[in-house]
């Protein structure tokens, strides 16, 4: 199962799922997800919304490579440190993984809210 994003340092739910102009597509996780992990750095090129798609072998924003790897029936991981998502209480940071083919994200720990509402 290959890991589509190893996170550099915090992981808040601004991270996971920026708010800003994303915020108009609330009640649409599709659109939504779109933003998926684009704030957060890629601890293998210090890149944000940049990782290689194991597959091919091209880099991509992080979204386009989760969703190459749904379409191809390919479930994905993500690793991340301490208290990883932090900060606001956004329902669709929690959705938006598995909405796009991720099974686990592998972490030291969640933050409380976060956590609960990954399940």
């Amino acid at each position: 199962m290959p890991i589509l994003i190893k996170v550099k340092g915090k992981c808040t739910t601004d991270h996971i799922s920026a708010a800003g102009p994303w915020l108009k597509y609330r009640g649409h996780l599709d659109n939504l997800s779109n933003n998926l992990l684009i704030g957060a750095v890629n601890a293998d090129n210090d890149k944000m919304n940049w990782v290689k798609n194991q597959l091919s072998g091209v880099y991509a924003e992080v979204p386009q490579v989760a969703r190459d790897y749904k379409a191809q029936g390919v479930p994905w991981v993500v690793v991340a440190g301490e208290n990883y998502g932090e900060g606001s209480s956004r329902e669709h940071a929690a959705l938006e993984p598995r909405h796009l083919g991720g099974r686990a994200v592998i972490v030291i720990s969640f933050a409380r809210i976060h956590g609960i509402q990954m399940m």
